[in-house]
């Protein structure tokens, strides 16, 4: 008997996560005069973490050309790790944050290897096909 993970679980996680992560890192912003290190990476980890969170919703139109680690569970896994590096300085909330943001990229990182794990719809390109030797046309048909 196996059991699935399915979409909506996974969509509630990155929903959770993104806004975990979003929180944490305007919690930053008030390292202007202490640490401008940690002020800097907020810039980056606002729209990292804030984009996780609008795809669960609406995904922006050239955004698989650009940023097509958004559409894997290995990718996503890995900004999340990301993401946890680069919130956890400062205090208890910003180093559980970390923890938690850490523990997901790891989870999602394994889900890309397991196959009782569904793909949210929008991890697929339109209707193209990403398998290697799937092609759309035969070698017998002409592109025009």
């Amino acid at each position: 008997m196996s059991t699935t993970i399915n979409k909506g679980v996974i969509r509630a996680i990155n929903i959770a996560v993104g806004s975990i992560a979003t929180v944490a890192a305007l919690s930053q912003l008030t390292y202007l005069l202490v640490d401008f290190n940690v002020f800097a990476q907020t810039f980056f980890a606002i729209p990292l973490a804030a984009l996780g969170v609008l795809l669960e919703f609406r995904v922006p139109a050239q955004l698989h050309k650009f940023a097509s680690f958004y559409f894997s569970f290995l990718g996503r896994g890995l900004l999340y790790i990301l993401l946890g590096i680069m919130v956890c300085h400062g205090g208890a909330f910003k180093m559980l944050s970390a923890l938690l943001l850490v523990l997901a990229g790891i989870s999602f990182c394994l889900f890309q290897f397991l196959p009782m794990v569904e793909e949210p719809d929008y991890f697929k390109l339109g209707n193209a096909s990403l398998t290697v030797g799937d092609d759309e046309f035969d070698d017998d048909d002409e592109v025009i």
